[in-house]
């Protein structure tokens, strides 16, 4: 739960009660750490595998719709911004 609540900087208490909510949901499965038994183990079900494949392929529909109304131009100038943006992202994630 640490793990989780430091993730999306929330509350343990706040965490605990999410991660319930989406066991219950069926998104996610919850199992012992067999090396910590205070640990939780949380994994994604297959319906909550489904829901994020799902969410990612209207993300990109969304994306494909969106890119179709820009020029060639603005097309281009988006690609270069996003190279700028991922280059700066990764020397994040070095200094990290």
């Amino acid at each position: 739960m640490s793990e989780v609540s430091n993730r999306f900087d929330i509350s343990a208490a706040a965490a605990s009660q999410l991660v319930e909510k989406l066991v219950h949901a069926g998104y996610l499965e919850r199992a012992e750490d067999p090396t910590d038994r205070r640990a939780k183990l949380l994994t994604l079900s297959t319906q909550g595998e489904e829901l994020i494949q799902k969410g990612a392929e209207e993300r990109y529909h969304w994306l494909d719709d969106l890119t179709s109304k820009l020029s060639t131009v603005e097309q281009t100038k988006v690609v270069e911004a996003l190279d700028i943006l991922t280059k700066a992202a990764q020397t994040m994630e070095v200094k990290k």
